[in-house]
């Protein structure tokens, strides 16, 4: 009676073990997967980078990483700014002026940081060369509400709200802007951390692997 309790225990341990050893396989295959997928979306932007901007006044949004020259003029009065955005440890925020193209439909331009206190400088006369970019990815545990024209976070659904029109059709940020600091962001060069963490998951899955294997061989 006790052997067959502890071949049963043995078992159970042993179908864990394996369980584990699958979900490690699992998680070095999912993050590899998003290495390989940032390494791809490097490639694209920077092929994108190296064509010269084409104007573009609407229609179908062109790939993340693409610069563009687009067509229609600013609406200063529907700007807003992120807060608080902190730089090298100094209060700051971050400008948003929104761009109506030639189309109707409206672009989020980001165009750089300024700190807080400084003047807000003059709108450039010139079309902007913008970099196109996807829409923040946040986490809130509920609404949050701006105040005045402070917001937390770039959310188009709450934009449209809080100026009474449609949705932005996308987010871009200036590739340069007189008067503020433009840090583009790059958020595909850190592919090789994905693969730090494959190998990690890998190795774990090697060594349970190996315990499997002696658990099995002792039991024969």
């Amino acid at each position: 009676m006790c052997t067959d309790v502890s071949t049963r225990r043995f078992r159970a341990a042993q179908a864990m073990l394996g369980g584990l050893v699958l979900l490690t396989l699992l998680l070095g295959a999912w993050q590899c997967q998003r290495g390989m997928a940032k390494l791809a979306l490097a490639a694209a932007a920077s092929d994108a980078q190296r064509q010269a901007p084409a104007a573009w006044s609407g229609g179908a949004l062109p790939p993340v990483g693409t610069r563009i020259l687009p067509k229609g003029n600013w609406v200063p009065e529907h700007a807003f700014v992120l807060a608080p955005r902190s730089r090298q440890g100094q209060p700051g925020v971050e400008v948003i002026t929104p761009y109506r193209l030639n189309d109707g439909e409206t672009l989020l331009v980001n165009r750089g940081w300024l700190a807080e206190g400084r003047a807000m400088p003059a709108l450039p006369s010139a079309t902007p060369t913008v970099e196109l970019a996807p829409w923040p990815r946040f986490i809130t545990l509920g609404p949050t509400l701006p105040e005045g024209n402070r917001f937390q976070h770039v959310d188009p659904d709450a934009y449209a709200r809080w100026r009474g029109g449609s949705r932005p059709v996308g987010y871009a940020y200036a590739v340069a802007s007189p008067g503020l600091i433009v840090d583009l962001p790059r958020p595909y060069l850190n592919a090789e951390r994905h693969f730090a963490y494959m190998a990690s998951w890998w190795g774990m899955t090697l060594a349970g692997a190996a315990l499997c294997w002696r658990f099995r061989k002792e039991t024969k």
